[in-house]
């Protein structure tokens, strides 16, 4: 049985045609394919785990297509993955009660469940009870996962100073000053361009 996105004559498969049909993993998975196909017909002894540290690095990240609550991206910026799962999972903030109709509740508060929605009766009976405040749920953001080549992947590392070191001096600068990104200068993780700035012994 023929499914979506198989192939059903002979040429080059290209995988953004297949994130388009199949999603991003299933283009990934056809990458990692591929080069170990590629590397194994030279007579390189590769293992499909090592081409799957290549795409993983390609797959991690996302396209914001609705901002949601979030005040540090907006829809088309493209962050890491981890990123948007990370500030979904802990999406909360208080707020003023009188504000906080339509949002859902994240602790119980006055005998009102967690999870419960906001109207105006339960505004009017938080507002009587004396609750001037409520920790709410924000709106999540949504992102497309998309696929980055390995030659930009390291530009879109978060490590400011990392960036550096590869490429795009201006614009690494410009964007570490302007969404305040920070850089390890200590420890295994550093880069070879952080060693070259500090000195060896910052990494001691």
């Amino acid at each position: 049985m023929i499914h979506a996105g198989d192939s059903v004559s002979y040429g080059n498969i290209h995988p953004m045609d297949i994130k388009d049909i199949k999603g991003a993993d299933a283009a990934l998975d056809f990458i990692a394919d591929e080069l170990t196909s590629l590397y194994q017909s030279a007579g390189v002894g590769i293992k499909r785990s090592t081409a799957e540290v290549v795409t993983r690095s390609m797959g991690k990240f996302s396209r914001v297509t609705d901002a949601g609550t979030s005040s540090s991206v907006v829809p088309g910026d493209i962050v890491d993955t981890s990123f948007v799962n990370h500030y979904n999972e802990n999406s909360v903030k208080e707020m003023d009660v009188e504000f906080s109709v339509g949002k859902r509740l994240a602790e119980s508060v006055s005998g009102f469940p967690i999870r419960s929605m906001i109207d105006d009766k339960m505004m009017e009976a938080l507002l009587n009870e004396g609750v001037e405040t409520v920790r709410v749920f924000t709106t999540p953001i949504k992102a497309d996962k998309v696929i980055i080549g390995t030659n930009r992947s390291p530009l879109m590392n978060q490590d400011w100073l990392q960036r550096l070191g590869y490429r795009e001096l201006k614009g690494s600068l410009q964007k570490g000053v302007a969404f305040g990104d920070s850089t390890h200068i200590a420890g295994p993780e550093s880069s070879m361009f952080t060693r070259y700035v500090y000195g060896p012994s910052v990494i001691e």
